[in-house]
Order: structure tokens, then sequence, then C-alpha cells
């Protein structure tokens, strides 16, 4: 519990601490910390430091990661773009039609506008420079090169012309609800703000918010793959919420991550 207290965004040991949580959650981990968390409590002074144990089970690679600047795997009719704009090598996002300006609150969303008002595209989708949606199949998925237990572009139109969308597996938190979650992350007041502005501007959306902020399981992963139509109305509908939000919030005395 010392480790995740003393841990900062700005030297990267939350972010890792965070990552190894989300690729590992289980009940058996979830015990781990409950145990640890009532010893603190109850006088351990929270130093019990915790320590991840590697698990050995064979786990299907719906995304593998990587670092940023060793590549990408090489597919077509993909991209590489940067968010925010000035990044040698990838496509940015603060050309044309763009709002690559607000990167600073709107963080990779800003990437998303790009794609949504300047590409043409029958099958548009999002994935991180860490992570990518695997392979369909199971030969893929044994691959020894992460890269190669990528979904290549065939598979993900296949998957969308049967579909219309496909998402990451969902993950699920056994101890907290997904708000909890995420007003311990966050702080949680822009969170009842967003509701509020659902509420005047997409009254129909509220009920299915607060089912998904009082669920265990979630698309905690903002990846995706989606037939260009469903895009297109996602995006119409989302970035006017988002526009809203912002103004409401605002991002005075703000870290930077927490502005994000």
């Amino acid at each position: 519990m010392a480790e995740r207290n003393n841990a900062t965004w700005e030297n990267g040991n939350r972010q890792m601490l965070e990552l190894f949580y989300v690729r590992h959650t289980s009940l058996a981990l979830d015990s781990r910390i409950f145990v640890i968390a009532f010893k603190a409590m109850g006088g351990g002074g929270g130093q019990d430091r915790f320590k991840p144990r590697r698990r050995h089970r064979r786990r299907r690679p719906q995304a593998p990661w990587h670092a940023r600047g060793c590549g990408l795997p090489a597919r077509p009719r993909r991209r590489g773009v940067q968010p925010g704009g000035g990044c040698s090598g990838f496509q940015s996002d603060d050309e044309g039609e763009s709002i690559s300006a607000f990167n600073a609150s709107y963080s990779g969303l800003t990437g998303l506008y790009w794609l949504w008002r300047n590409v043409d595209a029958d099958v548009k989708g999002l994935v991180y420079y860490r992570r990518l949606l695997g392979s369909p199949d199971p030969a893929s998925r044994r691959a020894e090169d992460p890269f190669d237990r990528v979904a290549t572009g065939e598979e993900l139109r296949s998957l969308v012309e049967e579909s219309g969308v496909i998402l990451a597996n969902r993950r699920s938190y056994y101890i907290e609800i997904v708000c909890g979650r995420c007003s311990h992350t966050f702080d949680g007041a822009p969170f009842d703000v967003c509701r509020a502005v659902l509420s005047d501007m997409c009254s129909e959306c509220v009920s299915t918010r607060d089912r998904l902020m009082r669920a265990r399981p979630a698309h905690i992963y903002n990846m995706f793959a989606m037939r260009a139509d469903l895009f297109d109305a996602s995006c119409a509908w989302l970035f006017p919420v988002l526009e809203e939000l912002v103004g409401c919030v605002g991002s005075s005395g703000m870290t930077s991550f927490e502005a994000r």
C-alpha cells in the first residue's frame, strides 16, 4: 500500500501499478489488496510493499503491448497518428479539420476527431501505441512475435461486417464498481457534472450511463473498430457533449493529468 501511495504520475510508477492491476485483474489479486489494506488500517502503517506475483496461466493476447518509439505492426490500412501534433514519423492530428489545440483537455480524443473529420473509410477504429486488438485466429494468438498476434485488416473488416462494432474484452472490478474506480483515480466531481450535461443534452442516455457506473465490468480500453456510419454518428453525438462538459468544468487549478 505504501508503494502505491508513494507512486506518482510524474515518475511513471503510478502508471506501472495501474497497468499491472488492469492486466492481471482477478479475484485472487483483489483479495491480496483487500488483506493488505486492512493490515494497514489495523496499525501496520501501510508499509507492506505490494510485490506483484507473476502469473503463469496463458492469457488470450487481446492487446499486445509495446513501448513508445518501438514502432507499429506492419499492417496495411493502418496509420500512426500523434494526438496534439508535433511528432515526426506519424500523421499529426493538427492538419485538416482539427481540434488538436485542445489536446490538453481532450487528450487522445483529438486524434479521434481528426479521424472522423478527415479520413474517408468504410471501417474506422482506434487503438493505442501500447495496446492493440488481437487476432481471433488461434494460431496467430500463439505466435512468438507479439505483432504477429495483432488482428489483420482483413480480420477486423470481417468482424465489423458481422457485428458492426468490435471492442477489446471487458474487464471486471471485483471489489468496487466502475464509479468507485473512477473516483479513486480522478476527482469525482466532473463525473457528476457529466451526468448533468447528459441530462440536458441527451436525457435518454442517463439511465445507460448510470447502469455502467454501477456495474463492475466495463470496456476500460478506448479501443474499437466500427462501421463508418456508426462511427460518424457516435462522434457527432460525443463531441458536442464533450464541448459542453469542458465548458462547464474548465481546467483552472488542475494538473495536466487531471485536465485530461
